[in-house]
């Protein structure tokens, strides 16, 4: 049972899974138990928590539901007199899988010896070298601090659709999800479902606008996020210590804001940056909204050389992020023959194939290409026009949104 959910409203959200989201059932693991899906589900309820709180979601109550799936997925619902946050178990076991991966491969580079003569230094992590303790207890710390980073980044973008009262606009330019139980916008399958030679580009525009503008308030909600860790006092001594140590600057923040985010795109699938960027479906490319990220940041944490340190910050994050993915890419060799594990996706697999017949010295460029990463470097003089644009389509549905919107315009990041 979902801790303040009444049996009819369990009643009406089992249904809607059933018709609605294809059979999907919620995941509810036993109490206290080993499963990440239970830890993550109780931090993302925490997070909803928080969430409704901070934007005063009225009478309208707002629950976190965890649900049982193939896919990597997120879903901002709406039904008869609640919302719903939902992430898909595949998904929670993906980020869980990945961020534990990513904190083992830093820690084996910050306990790697030095060259012979030299100080090693491992970027921004070596700020956790002088603390007490063993790295790997300072790793499962760190562990702890990006998971959770990468779940409120997540709720914060489901948040920002439900906040802002984006579902109408949504439905109305994309039937995707609807029946007489309430309405849906699927993350992962909204592209599928936009059929490709659609002639309607307004409703791609206007998709794409509020996704720019989920993802801003999930940033900002992520930033927000930060702030509370570091003011957190009922966590362990270590986790305190470490938290405060990677979220100390603003540099130490714009990379572990970035690192989250990556890892958050990187799961639910980075894809090549093409010359077609501008014009997409329904979501921005992956790559572009890491952009986005980075300047949504900058403004968050301002600082005198905000844009050019960011820069350099999210170079290292996402350094950071895609080394551990090739890595663990060739170690756990992913192919067509497990499409049920639950980290790896058929793109991972196309990647690995890649990754096993090149040089290592040219696999680092093979991944940022992958991900879109080099292209969207090549772009980022235009995001600037991009986001004016995007922001003046987002502004020509403002009166279809106030319907279902959840708290004051005020309380939203404006952009």
């Amino acid at each position: 049972m979902i801790e303040g959910l009444s049996t009819a409203r369990l009643a009406n959200l089992n249904e809607f899974l059933k018709t609605a989201l294809i059979g999907q059932v919620i995941s509810d693991p036993p109490i206290g138990g080993e499963s990440p899906i239970w830890s993550a589900t109780d931090k993302c309820r925490e997070l909803c928590q928080i969430a409704h709180q901070t934007y005063t979601f009225h009478a309208t109550p707002l629950f976190f539901i965890p649900v049982a799936s193939t896919v990597p997925n997120a879903y901002a619902i709406n039904l008869n007199g609640f919302d719903a946050i939902v992430l898909t178990d595949r998904l929670i076991k993906a980020i869980d899988g990945f961020t534990l991966y990513l904190t083992r491969y830093l820690e084996l580079m910050l306990d790697k010896p030095a060259p012979v003569g030299q100080v090693r230094r491992f970027g921004a992590f070596s700020v956790l070298s002088p603390l007490p303790g063993s790295t790997r207890s300072k790793m499962n710390a760190l562990y702890w601090i990006i998971r959770d980073g990468v779940l409120a980044f997540l709720v914060g973008h489901e948040l920002g659709h439900l906040a802002s009262g984006h579902i109408p606009v949504l439905i109305h330019h994309r039937d995707l999800v609807k029946n007489s139980a309430g309405a849906a916008w699927d993350e992962a399958g909204a592209a599928d479902a936009m059929d490709a030679g659609t002639k309607d580009a307004r409703a791609s525009e206007v998709l794409v606008a509020h996704e720019i503008d989920a993802d801003i308030q999930g940033m900002h909600f992520l930033a927000r996020h930060w702030c509370n860790v570091v003011a957190d006092v009922a966590v362990s001594t270590e986790q305190q210590m470490v938290s405060s140590a990677v979220l100390a600057t603003t540099p130490l923040r714009y990379m572990m804001s970035i690192i989250c985010i990556g890892i958050a795109f990187m799961l639910l699938g980075l894809e090549p940056f093409n010359a077609n960027w501008k014009q997409r479906k329904s979501h921005p490319s992956g790559a572009t909204r890491i952009l986005t990220a980075m300047i949504s940041m900058s403004n968050f944490f301002p600082d005198a050389d905000g844009r050019a340190l960011m820069t350099c910050q999210a170079a290292e994050a996402l350094t950071f992020v895609h080394a551990a993915w090739g890595q663990a890419l060739l170690q756990h060799k992913p192919s067509a023959e497990n499409p049920d594990h639950p980290t790896y996706t058929p793109r991972d697999a196309a990647v690995y194939a890649g990754l096993s017949t090149m040089s290592a010295d040219a696999r680092h460029a093979f991944l940022f290409n992958a991900t879109g990463i080099d292209g969207m470097v090549q772009a980022s003089g235009e995001m600037e026009t991009f986001l004016q644009h995007m922001s003046q389509t987002y502004g020509t549905e403002s009166s279809r949104r106030v319907q279902s919107r959840r708290t004051r315009p005020e309380q939203m990041v404006i952009w």
